[in-house]
């Protein structure tokens, strides 16, 4: 007798899933096709992760993932693109998904040697650019984990450990990243600290553009055996620092979302989301204290994810469905807590927020009825149809096909979401 894996959202809503997730993907297939090689190779990932979902994606969302365009549309475009090396939305997006789609085949080293050499150039020059996730040095390390294991990929590992510990500054005993000046992102910072951030940097910790991006990665790559010692030191010095970070027991929050230089003073984030917030904190510290051995680290992300956890959705800052900051984003980290810690209150959380996605759907409009939400400089909102991996449709799809499956939701290294299972 076979025994089929239950479903991560239970039956009562699963058909609505489905039926979202299909109107999302058929969106996406009638929608014209992308100038930018990056979306154009993140349509055919969706394609591909609902394929791996098959029947419990539904017939409507496999019938539309047919019309999506395969990948080497987009290496075929990115030979005439002149774009960065940024994970997301640069070159090495494109790198990422053909090692992630085509991982064994005999010729991928071959196709992707260009890619190999044009980040170890940049690699070999002291690091200029930023050190996060989404545009930087942490994102780097995503795609040579990708690529993992073999010479390429220990080569880029190698040069982004390196990197990263060249950028490392002394702070508060152990060592930390700072945002420089020319590097700072002012939207939205009251003064006095608007003028402090903008004179000397900060240290922020969100997943995306900050601390916790890195240790995430340096995880990764002392679970994988790669980066040797320093790689060993470098994460116990950030995730350290992270963790002396933290707001006490009984504040709102669990961490801020930016320090300044000297740590004296602070900016919170509120909202609770992968990219800036407690939740893409907790799976850094969770991914960090499984590599080092470390119970307080593990602790403190667990305890930080079940703090968002509780949260109200009316308390949450959470506007749309998209992943990087809105409610199908959260779903989706709450179910990876969750399968790494086995703790229902964060189960019930991943459950709560994919609803709460889906209660966002508005038929008829957007990509499948889901609309982003942006803020304007004088802080009013509007919506637009968006159709990305991070703030639009394709992300919504990849976390509704999660949502609905039993199938390894693999595409989420991306967001360096899966912490493995049961600490």
């Amino acid at each position: 007798m076979t025994v089929r894996a239950a479903s991560p959202i239970g039956e009562p809503s699963a058909g609505a899933i489905r039926e979202a997730l299909a109107a999302v993907v058929a969106s996406l297939a009638e929608a014209p096709r992308p100038d930018h090689p990056g979306d154009l190779a993140l349509l055919s990932l969706l394609a591909e992760h609902v394929r791996r979902a098959g029947r419990e994606a539904g017939e409507a969302a496999l019938a539309a993932a047919d019309g999506l365009p395969p990948l080497e549309d987009a290496i075929a475009l990115l030979a005439e693109a002149d774009i960065g090396f940024a994970l997301h939305r640069g070159f090495t997006e494109v790198a990422w998904v053909a090692a992630h789609l085509w991982k064994g085949l005999p010729d991928l080293d071959e196709l992707l040697r260009p890619v190999d050499e044009a980040l170890r150039s940049l690699l070999d020059h002291p690091w200029e650019g930023p050190f996060d996730l989404a545009f930087g040095l942490a994102g780097l390390g995503v795609y040579a984990l990708e690529r993992w294991p073999g010479t390429a990929a220990a080569a880029l590992l190698e040069g982004v450990v390196r990197q990263i510990d060249a950028l490392a500054e002394p702070s508060g005993g152990w060592r930390a990243l700072r945002t420089r000046p020319d590097q700072v992102d002012l939207y939205g910072v009251e003064p006095p600290l608007r003028d402090l951030f903008a004179a000397e940097g900060y240290f922020e910790l969100g997943m995306a553009h900050g601390v916790a991006g890195p240790v995430a990665v340096l995880a990764r790559a002392v679970l994988a055996g790669a980066g040797g010692a320093r790689a060993r030191r470098l994460l116990g010095d950030l995730a350290s620092w992270l963790a002396e970070a933290a707001l006490p027991a009984g504040a709102e929050l669990a961490f801020p979302g930016r320090l300044s230089r000297d740590l004296s003073a602070a900016e919170l984030h509120r909202r609770a989301s992968w990219c800036k917030g407690d939740p893409g904190v907790a799976l850094s510290l969770l991914a960090a204290g499984r590599a080092l051995g470390r119970e307080d680290l593990r602790r403190l992300g667990l305890g930080a994810a079940r703090r968002a956890a509780v949260r109200p959705p009316e308390a949450a800052g959470i506007a749309d469905a998209c992943l990087c900051h809105g409610a199908l984003g959260l779903g989706h980290v709450f179910r990876r807590l969750h399968r790494a810690s086995g703790d229902p209150v964060l189960g019930e959380a991943g459950t709560r927020w994919t609803r709460e996605a889906l209660a966002m759907r508005q038929p008829g409009r957007g990509t499948g009825g889901f609309l982003a939400r942006f803020h304007r400089e004088d802080g009013t909102t509007y919506e637009a149809q968006d159709t990305s991996f991070l703030t639009g449709g394709v992300g919504i799809g990849l976390g509704l096909a999660a949502a609905v499956s039993s199938a390894d939701p693999s595409w989420d290294a991306l967001l360096l979401a899966s912490v493995g299972g049961p600490q």
